[in-house]
């Protein structure tokens, strides 16, 4: 069973160098990150500090609405067990008042119970280049971006290389951040050079592979830059919705251990519902003048129907309808 939750190694800088991860000394939720490119100045710096406080204060927001509906935070006390049923990106501010990117993972225990927690992990993208330029390339991010927390060179497997199927492997520069907004911000940088060298290469495609000229020329494209944050995380922590894990929080670092040996599902609360609306013929349904007809919904089986009275003026009997027998209707 693989332990997850630790932070990905690599050749640390900036403004995280050094330190362990804090303890999640504020609180997180649910919210959506809004893309935005700092720039300097002060009035940009005075605009960027102002957005963060509103991303934090929605978090905060979101934490008591949730709190409220029973997934309170788990970050101490004795390990948890949960099946998960949900996960949301997020984001916190440690005890440096620096801005981190997580994820809001949502539990259902074995009694019925419920809880969050919140796992910290770096966004990232990689950069492919030049043969021979990577450590050229590596050197010169770690100078120019700020930004980046950490640089490393790696290797993957790339479909587009001709001997791909021998089992070689390309070489690429991996760039992680503290957040999604740095990422976004180097990103905006780094894709018009890379899709500018691209233009290049394809006039004179030899020049490019011997690895000469300026270092920026050897930035040729960026790679996993648009993953959603979230399904990264999942995919890389192989966190998957529907299975148990125990959850364990130990000095402000939560780990999760998936549990291969349960495999009964637990059994959560479903409600289904499905809303039908007038339109005109071949279009779809427009808010500003369609009427909702009916809303028909299922709570653990039972079916109950909402109707328009100015649409539908006759009543409804009550009717069964099972398509199969698996999946039973009320």
């Amino acid at each position: 069973m693989r332990e997850l939750g630790q932070a990905p190694r690599g050749r640390g800088r900036g403004r995280g160098r050094g330190r362990q991860q804090q303890p999640l000394g504020g609180p997180a939720g649910d919210t959506a990150l809004t893309t935005f490119f700092p720039e300097s100045g002060g009035a940009a710096g005075a605009q960027q500090q102002q957005q963060q406080q509103q991303r934090q204060d929605s978090v905060r927001e979101n934490d008591e609405i949730e709190a409220q509906l029973g997934f309170v935070r788990y970050q101490e006390g004795p390990e948890r067990l949960g099946w998960l049923i949900n996960m949301h990106a997020t984001s916190l501010v440690d005890d440096l008042g620096v801005e981190r990117s997580a994820v809001d993972y949502y539990f259902l225990e074995a009694d019925g119970g419920t809880f969050k927690s919140t796992v910290l992990f770096r966004p990232y993208f990689y950069v492919v280049c030049a043969a021979g330029r990577e450590g050229d390339v590596e050197a010169w991010v770690a100078r120019k971006f700020e930004r980046v927390e950490a640089v490393e060179r790696v290797e993957r497997e790339d479909l587009q290389m001709a001997n791909h199927l021998s089992g070689a492997k390309r070489q690429l520069v991996k760039l992680e951040f503290l957040n999604v907004q740095d990422l976004l911000s180097v990103r905006r940088e780094l894709q018009p050079l890379a899709k500018r060298n691209a233009r290049q290469r394809q006039v004179v495609s030899a020049y490019a592979e011997e690895g000469e000229g300026e270092v920026e020329e050897a930035v040729l494209e960026l790679r996993e830059f648009d993953v959603p944050y979230y399904l990264r995380v999942a995919i890389d922590m192989h966190v998957r919705v529907g299975l148990w894990y125990d959850v364990k929080a130990e000095h402000g670092a939560v780990t999760l251990r998936r549990r291969d040996d349960l495999v009964q599902r637990a059994e959560p609360v479903v409600l289904a519902f499905d809303i039908e609306t007038t339109k005109l013929p071949l279009k779809f349904p427009d808010a500003q003048t369609d009427m909702i007809m009916m809303i028909s919904y299922m709570v653990d089986g039972q079916g109950y129907l909402i109707t328009n009275r100015e649409v539908v003026s006759q009543d409804i009997e009550d009717f069964e309808y099972s398509p199969t027998q698996e999946y039973l209707g009320p």
